[in-house]
């Protein structure tokens, strides 16, 4: 009886330890959530006089995941 005890309290601390990893876990991986990818690029397309080009097509282009944008 007293062998089962002691062995009880070794799973109950093994069981606390656990969940607070498991908590410390949950925690540092809502900061990685709260990352967003979002910005914005501004300018103005000239030519090589130094006038604005009006209407001009511009393509953003990201090569490590074949993202385009058009605008």
């Amino acid at each position: 009886m007293n062998l089962d005890r002691k062995v009880l309290g070794y799973f109950h601390k093994f069981a606390c330890l656990t969940l607070a990893c498991l908590c410390l876990f949950l925690v540092q991986s809502q900061r990685a959530i709260g990352q967003v990818d979002e910005g914005s690029i501004t300018g103005t397309v000239q030519d090589s006089s130094g006038a604005v080009v009006a209407g001009a097509h511009v393509t953003l282009v990201n090569k490590d995941v074949g993202l385009s944008l058009e605008t």
